[in-house]
Order: structure tokens, then C-alpha cells, then sequence
């Protein structure tokens, strides 16, 4: 299969056994162990009609989930039994997917820790969403579904799943293929607001036997990806974008991160608005680092801002709170130069920073936690 050069993008796990994107459009740090490789990946998508008639599509397969109590036996010589996976099998479903990974030539390590976030809500059910099918007391192969809920553009759930190399053209991946599609059917088949379905699934271009097991299924190449690295020798020096204040993650700000971050990725092939919960379980969840992570900050609405509230309030004076940007020249020190800017403008008003050495940065919310607020106060 071509890779399009146009589709250079990054993705943090371009396997079949992967969840959906993690990489969003503000840089929230994660623990990956990342290799200097470039490993193509391909999307499959099963190939039906969108909207609600989607449960009628000739595609359709009967496979009920699997319960605790209902555990799928053997037959025909594809596999053992499959059985709900529980969290006591966090550490063999990582061994094995590790294993899976090491088979295909995807350099890519996974923990329990990691396994247990994966297949947790929101977008996971442990107790009816994620399999396993066992041999001799050794899980040899596991599948599970993972439903991005949405009220606009798409309703997607993707199968996520794999089977250990020496296990395999036995019928234990089709199995389990089998079982993740009718589990995603039955999850997206509510769609109360009529959105276009995609039931999805994902493997390493040239993984062949996976690529032929998802076309036996109804699946068709939709998107190709390439996973990008490199080393972190001889980095490129930082480019000022004029205008605008990288700050250290804000937590109070959560909820307003999420929005940029939706607004960001709105024309994105295959993305729908992050959740509440999932944005929670993105920058809080096993491997965020919030303490490596930043926020461009846009000083230059502030005129704009000072020019309206000065019609609301004629008779009130203004007092400008600006970051203190003191590791850079005076004129590119934005907080400072933009407040000043909107107290020129409205003709009143004071401008407050911080107080910074030389060769740093101090915002107000980094001065009020680490000095108090009767210190700000006294500013």
C-alpha cells in the first residue's frame, strides 16, 4: 500500500491492537517510550451505510457480548474459551500485546498501568466490552471495543484486538474480529441523532494476515498513517510567535483547554468533540504529564476587551493584571506590551504584572501560589 505524502502525520500507536488518537492540539505531555523508526499504518473501516439504517446493512452480524457467566466455548479447533477480561489480566494482556507488537515489527511497549486506562470508562466497559480467549491457561489472543459517543459529525466505534503470533490462522482472530463487531453494532445502534457510523479498526501496514482477516469481514482501507520520530539531538531553535504567551498548563482552565482543543481538531478527518470525561482521563490518566505541558495564551483581544468594557463602565478607572514575560526584551515581553497598548487606547487605566528577575517569567496565578494573595495585594 502507497503512503500518500500528505498524510505525514503523527499517531501514537499505529497497530491494530491501538486506541483512538491521543495526540491533541494542545501539547499535553505523555509517558511513550518512542523509537527512532517510521512504521506505516493502515484504517480499515467496515464498509456500510451511515445514518440509522446501519443495523440493516448487509454486513449485519449476530454476536452478543461475551458475560461473566456466559463464556463462549471452543469449537472447531479455533482457540479456547473466550471469557470477559478482568483486571487480574492487565499484566498478561500486556505481555501479550507486547508480544503481538515485537510479531508485526511495532516497536512499542506497553504496561498493565497503561492496559488498565485503555480499557476503562469512558469509552470502555470492562465488563462488556473487552475479551480474551485462553489456551492451556495462557491468553493467546484478546479484542475489545472502545465507542467514541457523539451528537455531531459521527458516531465511531473502533475494534481493537490481536492475537499472539503462534496462534495464529487457527480462527482465534476471526473469532474475536466477529465478536468486537457485533459488540461495536450494538453500541452505536441507539444513534438518536442520525449520524453518519464508522466501525473502525486499525493495523500495521504490511501485517498482511490482519489486513485480510478485517477485508474477510467487510472492512475497506480508508486512511493511511506514519508514525514520526525523531531524535532529540540538535533541536531547532525556538521561533517567537509574535502576539502570543506560551505558559505553563493551567488547571483552572480545564474546561476552557477542552474547547480550544475541540474547536482545534473540528476538520479532522475521523475527530468528534472530546467529551467532559474523556478530556479528563486524557490529561490525568496514566502517563499525562500536565507539569511538562503548555498553553499558547493570545494577548490581543486585550484592546479589543478594554474598548468595551470602557462603554459599559465610562466612569470606572481600569487596572490591567499582565503576565511578566522577563525573560525576553522589553518590547516582546507580550503581557506587558499588550496591557500597555489597551491603557493607551482607552486613554485610562493601570497596568500590574508580577515581579520577574531577569531571564524569567511570572504570571499571576504562579505569584499568588507561590507568594500568597496579601503579597499580590500589596503590588
Amino acid at each position: 500500500m502507497r503512503v500518500s505524502p500528505g498524510h505525514f502525520i503523527p499517531r501514537m500507536r499505529p497497530s491494530f491492537a491501538r486506541r483512538p488518537e491521543r495526540v491533541v492540539g494542545i501539547p499535553v505531555a505523555r509517558e511513550n517510550l518512542r523509537f527512532a523508526a517510521v512504521m506505516p499504518s493502515a484504517r480499515f473501516q467496515e464498509n456500510v451505510r451511515p445514518g440509522p439504517n446501519f443495523m440493516g446493512s448487509p454486513y449485519s452480524l449476530a454476536c452478543a457480548p461475551v458475560t461473566s457467566s456466559d463464556a463462549v466455548a471452543a469449537g472447531d479447533g479455533h482457540g479456547g474459551a473466550m471469557r470477559p477480561v478482568t483486571p487480574s489480566d492487565f499484566p498478561a494482556l500486556a505481555r501479550l500485546m507486547n508480544e503481538i507488537n515485537a510479531g508485526t515489527g511495532l516497536l512499542l511497549v506497553q504496561s498493565p498501568e497503561e492496559v488498565a486506562e485503555d480499557l476503562s470508562l469512558p469509552y470502555v466497559d470492562l465488563a462488556t466490552d473487552a475479551v480474551c480467549i485462553e489456551e492451556d491457561g495462557e491468553i493467546v489472543g484478546h479484542a475489545h471495543t472502545y465507542f467514541v459517543d457523539s451528537a455531531e459529525r459521527e458516531l465511531r466505534c473502533y475494534v481493537f484486538g490481536g492475537v499472539h503470533p503462534s496462534a495464529r490462522e487457527r480462527g482465534i482472530g476471526s473469532r474475536l474480529v466477529a465478536w468486537g463487531v457485533g459488540r461495536a453494532r450494538e453500541l452505536v445502534a441507539a444513534n438518536p441523532h442520525g449520524l453518519p457510523v464508522a466501525i473502525r479498526a486499525e493495523t500495521a501496514a504490511g501485517d498482511t494476515a490482519s489486513e485480510m482477516l478485517l477485508a474477510d469481514n467487510g472492512f475497506v482501507p480508508v486512511r493511511w498513517f506514519n508514525d514520526l520520530h525523531r531524535t532529540l539531538d540538535d533541536l531547532p531553535p525556538v521561533r517567537e510567535a509574535d502576539g502570543f504567551t506560551v505558559a505553563p498548563w493551567d488547571a483552572s482552565r480545564h474546561e476552557e483547554l477542552r474547547g480550544v482543543k475541540n474547536a482545534a481538531f473540528r476538520d479532522h478527518w475521523g475527530s468528534t468533540p472530546t467529551s467532559a470525561a474523556g478530556w479528563g482521563q486524557m490529561t490525568s490518566g496514566f502517563g499525562a504529564r500536565t507539569d511538562l505541558s503548555f498553553m499558547a495564551l493570545d494577548a490581543g483581544n486585550l484592546t479589543k476587551v478594554a474598548k468595551a468594557a470602557t462603554k459599559m463602565f465610562p466612569l470606572s478607572t481600569f487596572v490591567m493584571a499582565a503576565d511578566n514575560d522577563n525573560d525576553k526584551p522589553a518590547e516582546k515581553n507580550t503581557g506587558v506590551v499588550s496591557a500597555d497598548n489597551a491603557v493607551k487606547e482607552i486613554g485610562r487605566g493601570t497596568v500590574l504584572y508580577p515581579p520577574a528577575a531577569e531571564g524569567q517569567k511570572v504570571d499571576w496565578n504562579a505569584y499568588v501560589i507561590q507568594h500568597g494573595e496579601d503579597s499580590a495585594r500589596k503590588i
